[in-house]
This record gives C-alpha cells, structure tokens and sequence, in this order.
C-alpha cells in the first residue's frame, strides 16, 4: 500500500505489549516524466484519437499512467478527458470519447505523468497539441457548390445548341 516517504517503524506485539520493531524506508524518489513517442505539434488527427508514450523505469513497481486532454482558454486550462492508472504505455478514445472538431488555433492538448508501486507521481510531459477538423472551410464548400452549378449550366447550353443544329 502506499505510504508516506522516508523511515517507518513497525512494532509487532502481543495484548499491546511490543515483541518485536522492525523499520522500513519508503522510498520517495518519483518516477522521470513520461516521454511522447509521436511528437504531435499542431497535427490534424483522425478519430479514433491513439496516444502513444515510453515506459518509464523506477525502483517501486508497478508503474501507472495518468493521461489528461485539455484545451486552453485564455490562460485557463479546461480538462476534456482525465484517464487514471493506466497500466499501458498507449490509450485509444473510444467512441464514447470522441472528441468534438477544433480549429488548429484552439486545439487540444495532451501530457501524461507516472505513478510508482510507492505513490510518488512524476512531472508531467511536455504537452503536445492536436486538432481534429471538419475538412475545408464552410466558404470553401460554396464555392465549389457554385462552381458545380456553374459547369452544369455550361454544359446544359452547350448540349442545347448541339441539339438544336443537329436538327435542320
């Protein structure tokens, strides 16, 4: 179980009368921060969203994970999904975690930390920042819609007067 860093004493005894002291040293070094294996600076990224980051090491086994996304606004930050004692180096949202579309200048962020065997938890990682769009801009879909209704109308004249000097 975890426990407070530094020397412990156990007193083992029999109707409150001490037998036997033992002590103990808990450990209080944390694990090192965790390191992203894909270094997603501003990337558009397709759902479902997979996070991926190295192992650490430490004296105080089993080691977990704690994996925050978040955007920012202002100066505040906004935790969107918080997962805890995660046992693997990766996490893929599920469906129920999909994440709703961002611009690339309001993206998501995303860190994780370490917790060993003795509860010490590491820094967090650097943040990596994502963002997950809806394709072109809404001008752009226009646009094109226009251009479409433009060529059919071109063509439709074009076949028009095809048709009407074939027939003499």
């Amino acid at each position: 179980p975890e426990s407070a860093a530094g020397e412990h004493t156990i007193a083992v005894g029999i109707d409150g009368v001490a037998v036997e002291q033992f002590t103990f040293i808990m450990e209080s070094t944390p694990p090192s921060a965790p390191i992203q294996m894909l270094i997603w600076v501003g990337v558009r990224a397709e759902q479902p969203i997979s996070l991926d980051w190295q192992a650490v090491g430490d004296n105080s086994p089993p080691i977990t994970y704690n994996l925050e996304i978040y955007t920012v606004e202002g100066t505040t930050e906004i935790t969107v999904l918080e997962k805890t004692e995660l046992t693997e180096t990766e996490y893929t949202l599920t469906e129920a975690e999909k994440l709703e579309p961002v611009s690339k200048k309001t993206p998501y962020y995303w860190r994780v930390n370490a917790v060993d065997g003795a509860g010490n938890i590491s820094a967090w990682s650097d943040a990596d920042s994502f963002y997950i769009g809806g394709g072109w801009p809404s001008w752009l879909t226009y646009l094109l819609i226009g251009l479409g209704a433009l060529v059919v109308f071109v063509l439709a004249l074009w076949l028009g007067r095809r048709t009407a000097f074939s027939s003499y």
